[in-house]
């Protein structure tokens, strides 16, 4: 039996990646610096712990987590998002006792840092689109009478859209880049491509001899806030185009363990093109597990040494939701509410499945229940859902 520690619990992703492993013969430790939320409630979680904010508390984090590896003897640890992979990344070599299945600390940021992202497409004539990088603040004053508006303001290391800012003329852009710029130093001037692009996510796993042991592609429907961020309802689709794409723009960086790299359809052109590399797991993990691939399983397997089949995903046209609250509030905002082609709350498609709700472990519906209610006491985490993408 494997002794799987897995990091960030507080997200629902986690409590997708630790109902995969149940019955696995694996003893799960669900682990964050949060003391409610969904997935400590699974009937598969066998215990969990809390640590020091990763955020806050970079040092103290990773001294309690290299302690408490050392003690209670854990086979692998599984860091789930982008603050504890890069922590980890950086300090691989405090951890010789316990398998990690990330990248080292360099490659890790060529995904990380979306201005090397972009550069590397670039050179592997990857689309991408138009994309000025910013080396110093008088670069945008020259610029600002050269590029086309609409342009986007993108941090070059945030996630879930938070710092993208979009610039409808030269007269706001000097103040909002500098605005941004104080948060996420020198972000990039990015063209803008019309949001009624169809949004894509190739999900790959990829060990170190370069061989791509699991693959699914899906399509973003929905998200929150409206304009860009989570994913609140998805599908899975077949695309070799952008499977192949993805492939080769991950080999092009050398890339180890999971990735989630996302496009973009430029409605003027048809064409896709690159938007970034999420370099760890992804908020629509569920749907995954649920056309019979299962990421944080093989993930285990290849880091442990066992002999993995590929698994590429056959199973089309699937729906997943994040009903509560992504869903309910895309449904809020959304002016366009009642013309979906998916229904918010009827009439759902035969093959549909929920992020959250499972008969099967129910219990975790009620935490997550919790969390949101602890969260709307919670000011900076309010400012995070909210501030996304403006």
């Amino acid at each position: 039996m494997y002794k799987v520690l897995i990091t960030d619990a507080h997200h629902r992703k986690v409590l997708a990646a630790i109902r995969s492993l149940g019955n696995k013969n694996i003893e799960i430790i669900a682990a964050s610096n949060k003391r409610v939320y969904s997935s400590r409630m699974s009937k598969y979680c066998d215990s969990f712990i809390e640590y020091p904010d990763p955020a806050k508390k970079p040092k103290e984090f990773i001294k309690f987590m290299t302690k408490y590896t050392s003690e209670n003897k854990i086979d692998l640890l599984m860091p789930m998002d982008d603050i504890t992979v890069e922590l980890f990344s950086q300090n691989l070599d405090s951890f010789k006792d316990v398998k990690i299945p990330i990248p080292d600390y360099n490659t890790f940021m060529k995904a990380r840092d979306k201005s090397i992202t972009i550069k590397k497409a670039i050179e592997t004539n990857i689309p991408a689109p138009k994309t000025h990088f910013i080396n110093n603040l008088n670069e945008v004053e020259t610029l600002k009478n050269e590029i086309e508006y609409p342009i986007v303001i993108k941090p070059r290391i945030s996630s879930g859209s938070r710092g993208i800012t979009y610039i409808n003329s030269k007269e706001e852009l000097i103040e909002k880049y500098n605005l941004v710029h104080q948060e996420f130093p020198f972000p990039m001037l990015q063209e803008f491509i019309p949001q009624t692009g169809r949004k894509f996510q190739v999900l790959l796993l990829i060990d170190k001899n370069k061989n791509i042991l699991a693959s699914t592609v899906q399509e973003l429907l929905r998200q929150f806030p409206v304009g860009g961020g989570p994913g609140t309802l998805w599908k899975t689709i077949e695309s070799k185009e952008l499977e192949d794409l993805s492939i080769k723009l991950i080999k092009s960086l050398d890339w180890y363990g999971i990735a989630c790299v996302e496009f973009i359809t430029d409605p003027r052109t048809g064409e896709p093109k690159l938007m970034e590399i999420n370099p760890r797991f992804w908020g629509t993990l569920n749907l995954s597990l649920k056309v019979g691939v299962n990421f944080p399983e093989l993930l285990i397997k290849m880091e442990m040494g066992e002999e993995i089949k590929p698994v590429i995903n056959k199973h089309f046209e699937e729906y997943c939701q994040w009903l509560l609250p992504g869903d309910f509030l895309n449904f809020i905002f959304n002016k366009d509410r009642f013309n979906q082609e998916i229904n918010y709350f009827f009439n759902k498609p035969k093959k549909f499945h929920y992020a959250i709700f499972s008969k099967d472990d129910p219990l975790p519906v009620l935490g997550a229940v919790l969390s949101y209610i602890v969260d709307l006491f919670n000011k900076e985490k309010l400012k995070n859902i909210f501030n996304r993408g403006k």
